[in-house]
C-alpha cells in the first residue's frame, strides 16, 4: 500500500498551507520508506482555482496511490484530493504511527467495502486515523 501525505518545511504531516511536499510512502520490508516527494507551495493570497491547479499538479503523477494522510480532512483542499479518487484520512503523532494506523484504517475500510457488496452496504476511506 501506498501512502501520500503532506509534510511541512520542518518534516511533520500539514495542513498544506506553506512551503511543503507531497511524499509518498510504501511498506517495504516491514517499515516505511519514502518513494517519492514533490515540493508544493499554496499560500492563503492564491486564488481557489490556482491552489486547485498547484495541488493538482503535485499529485497527478503519483502512481498506484488512492491514500492521502493529512492533518486536517474536511479541508476545502481534501475535498479536492475526494474528487480525484483519493480517500482523505486525518491524524496526528509521529509520521510512522500514523502511516500504520491509517493503512490499517484503510484495509479496515476495504474489508467493510467488499462485505457490503450486494448488500447496499457503504464502504470507502477517509475520516480520523488517530489522536
Amino acid at each position: 500500500m501506498r501512502i501520500a501525505t503532506y509534510l511541512d518545511a520542518e518534516g511533520k504531516v500539514g495542513d498544506f498551507l506553506g512551503t511543503g511536499s507531497i511524499c509518498v510512502y510504501e511498506k517495504l520490508d516491514g517499515s516505511w520508506k519514502q518513494c517519492s516527494s514533490t515540493p508544493l507551495v499554496l499560500d492563503e493570497t492564491m486564488s481557489l482555482t490556482e491552489m486547485k491547479r498547484v495541488l493538482g499538479e503535485a499529485v497527478q503523477p503519483i502512481p498506484q496511490c488512492q491514500v492521502f494522510l493529512s492533518r486536517v480532512a474536511r479541508h476545502f483542499l481534501g475535498l479536492f484530493l475526494e474528487d480525484w479518487g483519493f480517500h482523505v484520512w486525518k491524524s496526528s503523532g509521529p509520521l510512522d504511527w500514523q502511516l500504520e494506523q491509517v493503512a490499517e484504517q484503510e484495509l479496515r475500510a476495504s474489508e467493510k467495502e467488499r462485505e457490503g457488496w450486494g448488500e447496499g452496504g457503504e464502504g470507502g476511506g477517509g475520516g480520523k486515523a488517530g489522536g
